[in-house]
């Protein structure tokens, strides 16, 4: 009888144990295939932005521009 109690405890113990580990499951790696997918030319004018302290490069300006306008859109005149 005290041996199907402490096995019935470990189980339980087990069970908890599993579903607290799922539950903190590790994030899943879909901002590391977002980051791949960006532009290098933007990944270059933010360096050099923050290196000269203003990226005053007009290719890098075009290169915002487009970034801008594909994510919010072609601003209405």
């Amino acid at each position: 009888m005290r041996a199907a109690i402490v096995w019935g405890l470990v189980l339980w113990i087990i069970i908890a144990a599993g579903v607290v580990t799922a539950r903190h499951a590790p994030p899943r790696a879909v901002a590391a295939s977002a980051a791949s997918d960006r532009d290098p030319t933007l990944t270059r004018c933010q360096t050099a932005a923050v290196q000269d302290g203003g990226g005053g490069d007009p290719g890098c300006r075009a290169a915002w521009r487009a970034a801008r306008e594909h994510f919010f859109g072609k601003p209405g005149r």
